[in-house]
Formats: C-alpha cells, structure tokens, sequence
C-alpha cells in the first residue's frame, strides 16, 4: 500500500493529516486535546460502518503482503483481550477493553488518504510536542511545585515516557533527515533538549530507559560533517549527564537516583519506594499466572489479589495496584497464555513490518528515517513495559497504534518527494 497523491474523498486526507499532527502536537496542550485523534478514528468507524468500499479497503490490509504485520497482532490483541473480559465476567465484573478497541480501530488510518505534506504534518507535530512539554516543565519549576510533572496527564510516568519518547524522535529526524538543512538539525536538537528536561521533571525513571533506543544513533557514522559534529555533541551531552547523575548528590536526590544504594535485604520504606513494591508486584503476577496458566484471572483479577496481599500483611509499606508494572506479566496474569501471546505478536508484529521496511527502502536514504523511528517506537514502547503497564492504559495505547500505523504509511511511500521541512 502506497502513499499516493489522489484523493477521491476530500475528508480522508484532511482527517489523517490531523491525526498526523495532534498525536504529539496537541497531546501536553490541555488534557482535552489529547480527544483529537479519538474523535478522527470515530469518523473512521462510522466510515467503516456505513461505507461499503471504506470496509472493502480495510478488509484488504489484512492480505497485504506487509501491512498485515500490523493488522494482525492488532485484531488479535483486541480479540484476546475482550475474550478474557467475556471469559471472566461472571467474576462479579465485565471490563470492556476499550484501550485494545482504539488500538484496532487504528488500522482504519491505512483506508485514509494522506497527502505528501503528511511528512510535515508528522515532523511539525513533534516539535510542538516538545515545546509544549517543556512549556510544562518551566511551568513546574516556576511554580515550585512539590510533587512530580504531570503536566496534562494524569500521571507523572505518562508524562515522561511521552516526552522521552519526543526526545528521541527529535533527535532522529536531527540525525537521519537527508534533506534537512544545518540549521533545522540544530533545531531540532535543541527540541530533543527541551524534551529530554520536561521528562525529568516527571522524575519518573523508567523514561531513562529509552537512552538504549538513542545509543545506536550516537554510535553510527554520521552522514555529512554537520551530522557527524552533532553525533558528538549529543554523545558529550550523554556523557555529562551520565557523569552528573552519578557523582551529583543534588543530581541523584532530585532524580530519586539515591534510593539505588539500599538493597533489597534491607526491605525498609525507602527500598520500597525505590522500588515501587516491583519485586512484589511481579511476583504476584506470576503467582497468578501459575495457577491460571491459559486465561489467567481476569482484567480485575490482579487488583484483587494484591490487595489480599496487603490486607493479610505479606506484603508492607504497598500502595493498591491495579497491574503488576510489567507487561509481559500482566497480560499473563491477566489473560494468561491467551494474552501473553497476543503481547508478544503486538510487539513483534509491527517490529518486523519495519524491520522489512528498513531492508526495502535502505538504498533511498531519504525514505529510511521512518522505519527506523517506527522500530524505536516499538522498542521504546516494550522498555517502558518493563517497569510498567502500557497497552490498558488509553494514552499509551493511543500513541501506540497511532504513530505505528502513521510510521507505517511513511515506511510504506517510495515516492520521491519526501522533503519534511
């Protein structure tokens, strides 16, 4: 499936090019905002209801030799996730998956019809995300607040993955854009820097680990000398503020770094909120998942079960969760093997349509930035679910399948005109 300039039906191009731009755009502008691409895959629905060659075109990604990397694991995420609610709702309480909803009903994006400006829809909307977000971390230094940067969201954690996730997608396009000039490089490495500071505001750790999807890039042989000075430039940049976070008292306090030198047979208050109870957390999980290896124990199965924990006093200084912060282990407790295995096809699936991708377009250099930023994306997405859940969380979810499948058209255009500036 090609990007192609003809557009019989004037509403698919403008709805996939707002889709394109407010998914970072708009997402830290208010917390309403963050309903824009929501509303565009409703529109997308009600074409696939009532439009019979709209639903013929979708029917179609799911044979296309490529698109049907994503497609699949897509359908089959949605479907294993409202089979464990079905299965489990004689439990006292049916949760409709309507994260795993959106994350399916983003496939309707493929049957828009982009135009060739949807580069630069896609790059623009990513450099006002990252204004935006450090719009909010001045905004919470200005106001000395004593609690984490949440900006828009409702959760610092959201708030950092998202905007780390900002950083690096700055930092390639500043590194792997061919026909970017000198001074829109520099642009947008100082977008990736104002990004990067809003996500530490969030003070949340786990965004740190997306540095392993920006590693590869400061450690490849630039393109001209601007891009090779830039590669050294960010590499120092790492390096200092590896140096800072290590030796900096002040550094590591305000980063919660300093928690790291309790250990776990101290089992003190301050190893457990270093910790965020994740040992405990993980363990119960995969208690759950033994004795309900095929369909787990149900969406409110976990929550239920650390709570028993807490109450019976196995497990001390705990705050309530509802999911075990690890994704592979909470889609196995949650739905079991069923689940499990719909979370590794969600991750992989779309992993190796890029991979593919990458291998097709390596010889158009100006072409191979967009499958490179989708296999970060989904890398970055599976780091973050290491320490946390993300695919029944709406925010996640939403930036998930979206930017999969907006990469994915990118990915997918051989077409010459690629100029995102």
């Amino acid at each position: 499936m090609k990007i192609t300039e003809k557009n019989t039906y004037p509403w698919r191009q403008w709805a996939v090019d707002i889709i394109t731009f407010s998914i970072f755009g708009l997402i830290f502008l208010t917390k309403y905002t963050t309903i824009i691409p929501h509303l565009i895959l409703i529109i997308g629905l009600l074409a696939l209801i009532f439009s019979k060659s709209f639903r013929f075109q979708w029917f179609k990604i799911f044979s296309d030799q490529y698109l049907r990397y994503i497609s699949y694991p897509f359908m089959i995420w949605f479907v294993a996730s409202l089979a464990i609610s079905l299965i489990h709702k004689n439990d006292g309480t049916f949760s409709f998956p309507s994260p795993a909803l959106i994350i399916i009903l983003s496939t309707v994006i493929f049957c828009f019809s982009p135009s060739k400006n949807i580069q630069r829809f896609f790059i623009y909307g990513i450099a006002c995300g990252a204004i935006l977000a450090s719009k909010w971390g001045v905004f919470y230094f200005l106001t000395e607040s004593n609690v984490r940067n949440q900006g828009p969201t409702n959760n610092p954690i959201y708030f950092g993955n998202i905007s780390a996730l900002i950083m690096l997608f700055c930092i390639s396009i500043a590194l792997l854009a061919n026909n970017l000039s000198n001074k829109s490089r520099t642009i947008f490495v100082i977008l990736s820097v104002l990004a990067g500071f809003a996500s530490l505001t969030s003070q949340s750790r786990s965004s740190g680990l997306i540095i392993f999807c920006v590693l590869p890039l400061l450690i490849t042989k630039g393109g001209n000398n601007f891009q090779s000075k830039l590669i050294k430039v960010l590499f120092g940049l790492l390096i200092i503020s590896i140096y800072l976070a290590a030796t900096s008292i002040s550094v590591k306090k305000y980063l919660r770094l300093d928690e790291m030198t309790v250990t776990a047979t101290t089992k003190s208050q301050t190893y457990d909120q270093f910790t965020g109870n994740r040992y405990e957390l993980w363990q119960c999980a995969w208690e759950m998942f033994i004795s309900n290896p095929l369909v787990g124990t149900g969406p409110e199965g976990f929550k239920t079960q650390w709570r028993m924990k807490i109450d019976n006093g196995e497990v001390k200084n705990a705050d309530h969760f509802n999911q075990p912060h690890n994704d592979m282990l909470h889609a196995a407790s949650s739905g079991g093997l069923i689940k499990l295995v719909a979370y590794l096809l969600l991750i992989t699936g779309p992993f190796l349509f890029f991979y593919k991708c990458f291998r097709r377009v390596s010889i158009h250099e100006n072409s191979r930035m967009w499958p490179i930023m989708g296999m970060q994306l989904v890398g970055a997405f599976f780091l973050f679910g290491l320490t946390t859940s993300t695919f029944d969380i709406q925010i996640y979810s939403t930036v998930y399948s979206v930017v999969v499948t907006i990469l994915a058209l990118l990915s997918n255009d051989f077409s010459s005109h690629s100029e995102i500036m």
